[in-house]
C-alpha cells in the first residue's frame, strides 16, 4: 500500500530554503537561466521543481524585510494575530512587502513601476489575494504615494542610521512538503543588539516588540547570532509560526496562511 503520510525532508528542503534566504543575489542572477532550464529533484519518488523552493524563500525574504525591521511601517504585522490568511491580508501591508525589498535608500523622491510591484505581489500571493493600488502607511523612514496617471509608486526611503537595527529575527526550523502544500516552521523573537564603539557583542531577546517579556541574552559569534545556541537554550520560550504555501500553477507556491504555533 502506498505511503501517503506527510514526509519531512528537512535536510534537503531546509538547505534550499537557507540557501535561498542567504544568497538571494546569486539566485536573482540565475533566475533567467532557471526559467529556460527547468531544474527538478526526485525525493521519496516525488519529482520536485526546485524553483518552487526558491520562490518560497523569496517570499519569506520579502516578509522579513517588510515586517521584521523596527523601522518598518508595518512592524510585526505577521505576528500580531494568531493566524492571517492571504485573503485577509491588509492590502497596504501586502503592497509594502511588494515594494520595500526593491527600494533604493535615498533622501530624494524615487520611483518604482506598477508593473514591477504587481509582478512581485502576484508571485507572493498568487490567486489568494487580488492586487489593487491602495494607501500604504507612512513612517519616519518610508513615505509612499501611488501615481495612477503614471502607473508607478513614488517613495522616499531614508537610510538606516545603525548597522545593527533592532527587529524581529526569524530562524527556520523545519520544512514539510505534503501534497500541494509547503509548510515552513520558524522560531521568531524580537532582538536588540548591544555593544560599544558601534560594534555589537550580544543580542537581547524578547517575546515581541513590546519588550515586556525578556527571553535571554546571547553573545554574538563573529558579529552574528548563533542560531544553534539560541535554539538549544531558549527554543521553548520563543514563539513558533508556521507559514503555509499552496501550489498555484506550474512551479508556483503562493503564500496562503501564517499561524502561530502552540
Amino acid at each position: 500500500m502506498e505511503n501517503k503520510k506527510p514526509f519531512i525532508i528537512t535536510v534537503v528542503i531546509m538547505a534550499l530554503i537557507i540557501v535561498g534566504m542567504g544568497t538571494y543575489i546569486f539566485i536573482d542572477k540565475m533566475h533567467e537561466k532557471e526559467e529556460k532550464e527547468k531544474k527538478t529533484s526526485v525525493i521519496n519518488n516525488t519529482v520536485i521543481d526546485l524553483n518552487s523552493f526558491f520562490q518560497v524563500s523569496d517570499t519569506l525574504r520579502r516578509f522579513d524585510i517588510a515586517f521584521n525591521d523596527a523601522q518598518s511601517n508595518y512592524l510585526g504585522y505577521l505576528y500580531n494575530s494568531k493566524r492571517i490568511y492571504a485573503s485577509k491580508f491588509d492590502i497596504g501591508a501586502s503592497l509594502y512587502a511588494s515594494i520595500v525589498p526593491d527600494m533604493i535608500e535615498n533622501n530624494n523622491l524615487m520611483y518604482i513601476s506598477e508593473d514591477k510591484v504587481k509582478g512581485n505581489f502576484e508571485r507572493m500571493f498568487g490567486k489568494n489575494l487580488d492586487y489593487q493600488p491602495a494607501e500604504i502607511n507612512r513612517s519616519d523612514f518610508y513615505v509612499f504615494n501611488y501615481e495612477d496617471t503614471a502607473n508607478r509608486y513614488a517613495y522616499i526611503a531614508v537610510g538606516k542610521n545603525t548597522q545593527y537595527p533592532a527587529g524581529y529575527i526569524a530562524m527556520n526550523i523545519k520544512t514539510i512538503l505534503e501534497g500541494d502544500i509547503i509548510q515552513v516552521t520558524r522560531k521568531i523573537f524580537y532582538g536588540e543588539y548591544i555593544g560599544e564603539n558601534d560594534i555589537a557583542t550580544k543580542i537581547v531577546m524578547y517575546k515581541d516588540a513590546t519588550k515586556q517579556r525578556k527571553i535571554g541574552e546571547v553573545n554574538l559569534k563573529n558579529g552574528a547570532i548563533n542560531q544553534p545556541e539560541i535554539i538549544a537554550k531558549y527554543s521553548s520560550k520563543i514563539n513558533t509560526y508556521v507559514y503555509t504555501f499552496k501550489h498555484n500553477k506550474g512551479s508556483d507556491y503562493s503564500f496562503y496562511l501564517i499561524e502561530k504555533g502552540k
